[in-house]
């Protein structure tokens, strides 16, 4: 009876544990941006972030490449998969990013590197 009981119970728990059909998942994300003062948006792409984001995409990892170039300033966003660790993920696309040395342009300013959990929304 005890048993019977028990397995009863359950039953009645697992067919009402609820699940979360969509969870919140924390993503690592790496940005780099980078800017040349007085390019427009088109010359900041073809000069700064085509070639960033082709060194960018050989890292380990990385699920998601993004790109935003405005006037005189490119952002690329890398975001990688859950199993990566952000501090290795951040040096090796700043490692990537300084390989790049004298094949951008010489009036652009030192690339900043920020690293950031993003959340995924749920869709």
């Amino acid at each position: 009876m005890i048993v019977l009981s028990l397995v009863v119970v359950g039953a009645a728990g697992f067919f009402r544990l609820g699940v979360d059909r969509f969870p919140s998942v924390d993503l690592p994300t790496v940005s780099v941006r980078v800017s040349l003062p007085g390019a427009a948006p088109e010359e900041v792409e073809s000069l700064i972030a085509q070639p960033i984001e082709e060194v960018v995409n050989t890292v380990d990892g990385s699920s998601e490449l993004r790109s935003v170039c405005g006037q005189g300033t490119a952002i690329v966003i890398a975001t990688f998969k859950l199993d990566r660790n952000l501090e290795s993920a951040t040096q090796d696309v700043r490692d990537r990013v300084n390989t790049l040395g004298r094949t951008l342009p010489e009036t652009r300013r030192l690339p900043s590197f920020r690293s950031l959990i993003t959340t995924a929304l749920p869709f």
